[in-house]
């Protein structure tokens, strides 16, 4: 399957265009929130059945058409652990993802195995080993190393076929509408959460004095 890290804008439009034709995807983010406020992107990964893709967020600026897609009618999304890409798309395009799938949920309620991670769902589903060798890396930090690009890919050039499979065990199960509803729980989750004011959770907020409330919030 052919494999490219997308750095223009162009290309990337030209990427949701063929994203928004195939009504498919695999997607999944890396970033890192250790120093930060909020999670930082570092990459977007996407898979269809014809090609993956890497998008550069530091080069690429402009990703409003891709958290569209993401919160359409007509797009299937597909994630692993997907709860921070829900909270991207949330935060970034105001609006929930409506058709998400997510893999470790779907595994779950066929195998009654949650969660199970990247690499042992894709030995279990596919039997095919993934490498995952640079997890700890900073995918912040530019230029990016070939390694870096390949692992990244790595984490959705499996996930369609994997879904494909799951879904078809789900549906000869009668278990194919509890997905969805699960789904929807766990977005719904979400969404509260990000609607929270987190700093109204501070103990001893009602000793502080006005300055110190301000800073507090």
């Amino acid at each position: 399957m052919p494999r490219s890290l997308i750095v223009n804008q162009s290309e990337f439009e030209e990427l949701c265009d063929q994203i928004h034709e195939a009504g498919l995807v695999a997607f999944d983010t890396e970033f890192v929130s250790e120093s930060t406020y909020r999670p930082e992107l570092g990459l977007l990964q996407f898979s269809t059945l014809q090609r993956c893709a890497a998008v550069d967020p530091l080069r690429v600026h402009d990703l409003d058409r891709w958290w569209q897609l993401m919160a359409d009618d007509e797009t299937t999304v597909v994630v692993h652990g997907g709860q921070q890409e829900i909270r991207f798309c949330i935060e970034r395009s105001q609006q929930s993802p409506r058709r998400l799938i997510d893999l470790q949920m779907a595994e779950g309620l066929r195998s009654r195995s949650y969660p199970l991670g990247y690499s042992a769902l894709v030995m279990r589903v596919l039997n095919q080993r993934v490498h995952g060798g640079e997890t700890r890396t900073d995918c912040t930090r530019r230029p990016l190393s070939e390694r870096q690009i390949q692992y990244a890919l790595e984490d959705v050039e499996h996930v369609l076929p994997i879904w494909e499979r799951q879904c078809a065990s789900l549906i000869q199960q009668g278990r194919r509408e509890w997905l969805d509803a699960e789904m929807a729980r766990m977005i719904g989750e979400i969404e509260a959460e990000l609607s929270r004011e987190s700093w109204r959770k501070l103990s001893g907020l009602h000793k502080l004095r006005p300055r110190e409330f301000a800073i507090a919030r």
